[in-house]
């Protein structure tokens, strides 16, 4: 939420640390509400709380100030040491607890206890940055709940915070510590994932092993009393941080009756696992024989699709570090709307350029003018050629010539061209929507609910898909900018998710089959049947293709999918960009298109 600054108290001559928000966050806020709101946190008073000392806005930037604490944070420690001895984890988890306990009791929830904001100050436990999380929440009020944003970190994160539940309690405090305890004893958090997007989706849907299964040393009571704060619901868990205390150090009616209850229902438990796994395996056998690979099965999956290389005459790969313009954080790739040919962002010399190429030919040419491009997009009529440079927005013919600055963009997370006339252009900053002319200039300005990405706009024009900032994907309503989150019961207002009903997914777009394609945990492209009238799913989602690149941060999904079911996609973890994959719709064509998955029928 801020960037931290060592600092000196001219005034008392001594060492501070001043932490100013996010500048997007501040926008929300708001100074006034903000510095009302942390008088909360200036009343704290703990020997394991970090104090607060000041805070103030200057010139828009809100800020707090904190001690500066000689020693190291928690995270220091476990970088430096992965496992921590068994006293140790215990001492540290149940100073911390008290810290919670005490602020829980006077109305405050921390709300992001994670091994960063745990100080470890001559032998014992600070809690840093209590209330502020809070702090931020109720001053941005409803602005702040309704963009689907989880105040948190994914690994530390309680599966109501995941979900966007805009009123918790303690209980989630008691679920994040017991995820760094878990961290402490075994070396690593009990979820863990390439993306934030497979992070939120197993806190949600996945048990966490015992820690005892890593680390068979530690007391069955202290395994048990881990897994008690781990719940997956508030009401399973230890009801105060207190309760989570007391059985840190010793058995407790709870934890004993837990472990009484986990032997009686092993055996029990495994058959039903086990029921349940073959269920599953048989339903995804039988989607992937009768709709995903298609054709008439003479030629395996890998073999079919075809594979070819992005890289330019005299270029090597790359490695792929950020948003700049070596690291395709944005998406790389765009299919023009008839599915005839490919615009990709390819590497080129010290910086980057677009290229084009025509799906049946083995060659590409690249745009001149185009030099640090990312995120390239086409015209509804595949005339034009958008794409940013910097902060810049800028427009080029396909069929060549100079390129056209339209306006400046912060931070852009995507755009869109739903009509001739018009750009559809959203940033980060703000959770801000633009709609400019194709000509180019200023447009009109929208403040979102929410921070929103990768857009793709439904038929009719009064909706966009897009992908959120805590992981859900979703459909903004533009008459009105309402953001409503695509679940497995529709599309639904943000403050109404729940748990169960959430679906996570990076990059998604509508094909006319009546589909919301997407990026889905651990690289497969998913397909969700979808009612783009209606705003409806009609089923759940089912994989097409293993293996897409998903790149970290915001979690842009690395594919295209046209009109007539034409994929193209980056594959792989790689670091490395340097080739491309694409697949047909109907099987081996004569522009030997051969089918490897398609959109299920």
């Amino acid at each position: 939420m801020a960037t931290v600054y060592e600092a000196e108290d001219l005034r008392h001559h001594r060492t501070v640390a001043i932490k100013v928000l996010r500048p997007e966050l501040g926008a929300v806020i708001g100074p006034e509400r903000f510095l009302k709101e942390i008088e909360v946190t200036a009343n704290l008073h703990h020997p394991h709380i970090l104090g607060l000392i000041d805070s103030g806005a200057i010139e828009g930037q809100l800020f707090y100030v904190m001690p500066f604490m000689e020693g190291e944070s928690l995270r220091a420690r476990l970088d430096r040491e992965r496992q921590l001895p068994v006293g140790d984890a215990v001492r540290i988890a149940a100073e911390v607890a008290a810290a919670l306990d005490y602020a829980h009791r006077q109305g405050v929830v921390h709300r992001d206890i994670k091994p960063e904001n745990i100080l470890l100050h001559d032998n014992h436990a600070m809690v840093a940055d209590f209330g502020i999380a809070l702090a931020v929440s109720e001053a941005a009020g409803q602005r702040l709940t309704s963009t689907g944003l989880s105040l948190g970190t994914p690994h530390y994160m309680s599966p109501e915070q995941a979900a966007g539940d805009g009123v918790v309690d303690g209980r989630t405090d008691t679920y994040s510590l017991g995820c760094a305890v878990y961290e402490m004893l075994t070396g690593e958090p009990p979820f863990i994932g390439r993306t934030a997007h497979s992070v939120l989706t197993a806190v949600m849907t996945t048990e966490p092993a015992p820690v005892r299964n890593t680390r068979p040393t530690v007391p069955e009571y202290l395994d048990a009393a881990v897994a008690t704060a781990l719940e997956k619901l508030p009401a399973d868990r230890f009801q105060s941080a207190g309760e989570f205390a007391e059985a840190l150090v010793g058995p407790t009616a709870r934890t004993s009756q837990r472990i009484a209850s986990s032997l009686r229902t092993t055996s029990t438990r495994a058959g039903g696992l086990r029921l349940a796994a073959m269920g599953v395996s048989a339903l995804v056998a039988g989607v992937l024989i009768g709709g995903l690979i298609g054709g008439s099965g003479d030629t395996e999956p890998d073999d079919a699709v075809r594979h070819f290389d992005l890289l330019l005459p005299g270029e090597t790969p790359v490695a792929l570090t950020g948003p700049g313009p070596l690291g395709f954080w944005q998406p790389a790739v765009a299919l023009d709307p008839d599915g005839d040919q490919l615009v990709y962002v390819a590497p080129s010399g010290a910086t980057t350029a677009l290229a084009i190429r025509p799906l049946d030919r083995d060659t590409a040419s690249v745009l001149p003018g185009t030099e640090g491009a990312y995120h390239p997009f086409f015209s509804p009529d595949g005339d034009w050629i958008g794409f940013f440079v910097g902060n810049e927005l800028r427009k080029i013919p396909v069929a060549g010539g100079s390129p056209v600055t339209l306006t400046t963009v912060d931070r852009p997370s995507g755009a869109a061209w739903p009509e001739p006339d018009e750009i559809m252009l959203f940033q980060q900053d703000g959770f801000e929507m633009r709609r400019i002319p194709a000509a180019g200039g200023e447009g009109e300005s929208f403040v979102l609910p929410a921070q929103f990405a990768s857009p793709d706009v439904l038929p009719g024009g009064k909706a966009v898909l897009g992908h959120m900032g805590s992981g859900q994907f979703g459909v903004l309503t533009l008459a009105d900018t309402i953001l409503r989150a695509v679940t497995r019961r529709g599309v639904i207002p943000l403050d109404s998710v729940r748990l169960g009903d959430l679906l996570i997914g990076a990059s998604p777009k509508f094909v006319t089959s009546g589909h919301v394609v997407f990026g889905g945990e651990d690289g497969q492209l998913m397909a969700l049947p979808f009612d783009g009238e209606a705003l409806e799913t009609r089923g759940g989602p089912v994989p097409m293709v293993s293996g897409l690149r998903i790149e970290e941060g915001f979690g842009f999904a690395q594919y295209d999918i046209g009109p007539d079911g034409t994929l193209v996609y980056i594959p792989g973890r790689s670091q490395l960009f340097g080739h491309i994959a694409f697949v047909g719709r109907d099987g081996c064509s004569i522009r030997s298109r051969c089918h490897a998955a398609s959109i299920p029928s």
